[in-house]
């Protein structure tokens, strides 16, 4: 019997497609005529629904995936077997421990291989990063190269791609990726095709790959490349006083140019269509999310969000704007007395709107607050000794409780990633792993990344990386020494 083959879905591309999806849901209202508040309030709601049915659906998917890829490593003897490609292919790490001269030597390796069989497809590396568009660099000790998802090399040897082989949770490779390579004593930079192709020599990145675009500069210009490496345009006369080019978002990017002591706003197409803005700010761009900034009026030093459509609100006197996440804009203003306690020591307090100035959490200020992640945002309530500690509560500002429907209190701000928050239990001390319901889903020993297909990196830096399940098991154990092919009904039972 052949095996159905795993879900032809990628946890990573899809969350970052819903979140794209659910940013845009929450700002179409600065984008569109609607008749009635109505509209955008049933805008509001179907973005919500879409957000808890994806969270749902992504929670089913990661823990198939992860069940499907720890009975392969068992099978085959890696210690574990990383989140596949599209067209199931993996890369898997093996570790073997000995003793040499009275030291305990670790012998790590690293292999691409076929998901449904255990095949080996290339390997053993020392060092081995992410599958990206089917392209993946590796090394054997010194500089790294890429090869492809069929074991074959398509570029030569080179010291540094913007991407660390020891992290995998660093940015992704993104095509064409930029090169800095050497010969001898001469430092060269290009970038790479998939196809290993050498192009744009003598440039390098200017800023990362954003709405499929990227900044790449010269020691003469800046030019604007797609992810063809083709020179879109390049910034004439009149960019050559900008302080600062972001990068793209929603088909725009924003520029500044000094003025004075104050940065004048320019906006940029991908035409190459340069507009002068009437904002001037007398600080540079702030926070940018899906093409939103923050910053102040230079006139009145009042904070303004604007987008880069052109779109702008300025924020009432006395708020401040200290950042936006989840199309949430974090603001921060005068505590009003007796808001919490302490608050006329305290001065200001912590509160959030939507972009168009709504404000959310019942308008309740905090005194710390963290960043809304899948819904949710961390919140401490005052500075007192006696305070129970910090909590969860979504955009109505609804405590996050467990299941006897008391409020889950822990030690210092946290977030969500796929499901999951770690923290530290304010009322014995346990460090456990809540999902969004309030559930204990596992524990953690040590600070630990944000969860990426499923795993989190544990964070120490006196012993060597390693890495847990969205349920707190250790994902590196001590596989056998079988690696092989199965057949085809053994390749159903993996499936």
């Amino acid at each position: 019997m052949k095996s159905r083959g795993r879900p032809k879905i990628s946890c990573a591309e899809t969350t970052e497609q819903i979140r794209r999806f659910a940013s845009i849901l929450a700002n179409a209202d600065l984008d569109s005529k609607f008749e009635t508040k109505r509209k955008v309030e049933d805008l509001r709601k179907l973005k919500e629904e879409v957000e808890a049915i994806f969270f749902e659906s992504r929670d089913l998917i990661l823990d198939k995936q992860i069940e499907k890829r720890d009975r392969v490593a068992a099978k085959f003897g890696f210690d574990y077997v990383w989140a596949p490609n599209r067209e199931g292919v993996s890369t898997a790490r093996k570790e073997t421990f000995y003793v040499q001269g009275g030291d305990y030597i670790n012998l790590e390796e690293h292999f691409l291989v076929e998901l449904n069989t255990g095949k080996v497809i290339c390997g053993p590396f020392e060092k081995m990063g992410e599958i990206v568009d089917d392209v993946l660099p590796v090394s054997n000790g010194g500089d790294f190269y890429l090869i492809n998802t069929k074991g074959v090399r398509i570029s030569e040897r080179f010291y540094n791609l913007d991407y660390d082989c020891d992290n995998l949770y660093s940015d992704k490779l993104k095509f064409p990726i930029c090169i800095y390579s050497r010969d001898k004593d001469l430092y060269t930079s290009f970038f790479l095709t998939k196809t290993g192709q050498k192009i744009l020599e003598g440039f390098k990145l200017h800023s990362d790959f954003s709405d499929g675009v990227a900044w790449v500069k010269n020691k003469e210009n800046i030019s604007l490349i797609d992810q063809t490496g083709k020179i879109l345009f390049t910034l004439g006369e009149e960019a050559k006083f900008f302080n600062e080019v972001r990068q793209f978002s929603d088909g725009f990017a924003l520029a500044t140019e000094l003025e004075g002591n104050n940065f004048r706003l320019y906006r940029i197409d991908k035409g190459g269509n340069i507009t002068k803005l009437d904002l001037v700010t007398c600080d540079k761009l702030g926070t940018n999310e899906s093409g939103i900034y923050s910053l102040r009026d230079a006139t009145d030093y009042i904070s303004v969000i604007c987008k880069t459509s052109g779109w702008s609100r300025k924020v009432p006197k006395d708020h401040f704007v200290l950042g936006i996440s989840d199309g949430i804009v974090h603001i921060e203003r005068p505590a009003v007395g007796g808001e919490i306690p302490n608050s006329d020591s305290v001065g200001y307090v912590n509160c959030f709107q939507n972009t168009e100035g709504k404000p959310l959490c019942g308008g309740k200020g905090f005194y710390a607050v963290g960043d809304f992640h899948e819904g949710f945002v961390a919140v401490t309530e005052s500075n007192e000794i006696n305070d129970p500690g910090s909590f969860f509560i979504d955009r109505e500002g609804k405590p996050l409780c467990d299941d006897k429907g008391e409020i889950i209190y822990f030690d210092h701000l946290s977030h969500f990633s796929e499901g999951r928050a770690p923290i530290s239990l304010a009322s014995d001390g346990r460090n456990v792993l809540i999902d969004t319901k309030g559930n204990v889903r596992g524990y953690f020993s040590n600070d630990i990344t944000d969860f990426e297909d499923g795993v989190a990196r544990s964070v120490d830096s006196d012993i060597a990386p390693s890495y847990i399940d969205r349920y707190g098991e250790d994902v590196f154990g001590y596989g056998g020494e079988v690696i092989g092919e199965v057949d085809d009904q053994e390749e159903d039972e993996i499936d």
